[in-house]
């Protein structure tokens, strides 16, 4: 079968189509054989047979080190420039034994690590911006694999939940008490994203934290989930923000209703004095009726009663609308409070003589009082005209004024 004559031929023709440089050496570190890769990596040819190591690498200390200090089956690195690129080997030397054991020489290996040392240095400054995103995210960041225990995590979460890095590190959220972080995180290992919203209280810390989370797969090249990544936010400012525009909205609504109400109170109250105003006014120009001079001091007197109320009417809408605005100050001094009592039930006695109603005010005349005295005659009035409403015609309102515990007056 001619398997002498063949083995050299195969030898040959893997020898020399290996990708890999291969030189071989005696005892005495001369070369004895290389192959074509190793040619074309060194510059070396057939006719540098036979010549020492050191002559041959001069500059290539990193192959003489190997070979001289018999470092065998360790692995060294080094670096040549080829066309001004830097590019990346490993080299490695092995015994070569005849068969009855007898040390022949070594045969050195060296292989082109270029492509594994970019890629891990890409995958080491992938890993490093992924490190930098995370650290300095304004979210909470966690890495989780596919059991769904937290592997990476950021300082914003640590603070967030209010917790430990030690203690959130190996933490299995599926087996966390709140089912819905659980549901969410299964739902995302099943490769759907997922999120959960609401109130979160932590177990590895006493805190309570309303969060938004979003889990996020990751998924291998074939199709495995790996595990994946969860954000969590803080929506406490957003909870508040919402809060705080409800309850603008129902202020709002609360303001419009009292505009409603008080306009219509208003427009009604407006009525009678305006009706007496005018019919005074009418009766005094017409020229059908001659008037003595105390029928005009009477009418003119009604006149004034009506102005007064009118005058109070729109003083209680004025100070509705500063109170609104928030414009309204206080300027408070003392006052007799039998003489601000007075003043209301002056402004309100039409009112209740139509209705037959006797006021009768038994504020004593010593009682003092530190009040802001626009803004007491708009009280004051408001009840006075609401006693003199629902008190049945040829009733009577009654004023009284005492002093409780507490130093205050109440009337």
């Amino acid at each position: 079968y001619n398997l002498f004559s063949m083995a050299p031929m195969a030898r040959n023709l893997l020898f020399d189509k290996l990708p890999d440089s291969v030189l071989v050496f005696d005892l005495q570190n001369r070369l004895v054989d290389l192959n074509n890769a190793a040619k074309q990596l060194f510059g070396i040819t057939s006719k540098d047979v036979g010549k020492n190591l050191e002559v041959l690498f001069l500059h290539y200390p990193e192959v003489i080190h190997v070979i001289q200090t018999n470092s065998l089956n360790h692995q060294f690195e080094f670096q040549i420039l080829q066309n001004d690129t830097p590019r990346n080997f490993s080299i490695t030397s092995s015994q070569l034994i005849d068969y009855h054991g007898n040390e022949l020489g070594k045969m050195v290996i060296v292989h082109d690590i270029t492509e594994r040392r970019l890629a891990e240095k890409r995958r080491r400054e992938s890993e490093e911006r992924f490190r930098l995103i995370v650290e300095n995210a304004p979210l909470g960041v966690i890495y989780f694999d596919k059991e769904g225990i937290i592997r990476i995590c950021n300082d914003e979460l640590v603070r967030l939940i209010g917790s430990s890095r030690e203690k959130l590190i190996g933490l299995n959220m599926m087996k966390l008490p709140d089912q819905r972080i659980v549901s969410s995180l299964k739902t995302a290992l099943e490769g759907n994203k997922s999120k959960m919203e609401g109130i979160y209280k932590s177990v590895t810390a006493d805190k309570t934290t309303p969060v938004r989370v979003i889990f996020e797969t990751i998924v291998s090249d074939s199709g495995e989930v790996t595990g994946g990544i969860g954000v969590v936010e803080d929506i406490t400012d957003r909870l508040e923000a919402e809060e705080k525009i409800r309850t603008k909205n129902i202020e709002l609504e609360r303001t419009n209703a009292e505009k409603d109400r008080f306009f219509s109170i208003i427009a009604h109250d407006l009525r009678s004095p305006f009706n007496a105003f005018l019919g005074f006014t009418e009766l005094m120009t017409d020229e059908s009726f001659e008037l003595t001079m105390d029928e005009m001091r009477s009418y003119a007197r009604e006149i004034r009663k009506s102005a007064l109320l009118l005058f109070g009417l729109l003083e209680n809408l004025l100070e509705w609308s500063r109170l609104q605005r928030k414009e309204l100050f206080f300027e408070k001094y003392n006052y007799p409070l039998i003489r601000l009592v007075n003043q209301s039930v002056e402004t309100l006695a039409e009112n209740a003589a139509k209705k037959e109603i006797r006021i009768i005010n038994n504020v004593h005349p010593d009682i003092q009082v530190l009040v802001d005295e626009k803004m007491i005659q708009s009280v004051f009035r408001n009840l006075i005209s609401n006693a003199i409403k629902f008190t049945y015609r040829g009733g009577k309102v009654t004023i009284e004024a005492n002093a409780n515990a507490d130093n205050m007056i109440e009337v």
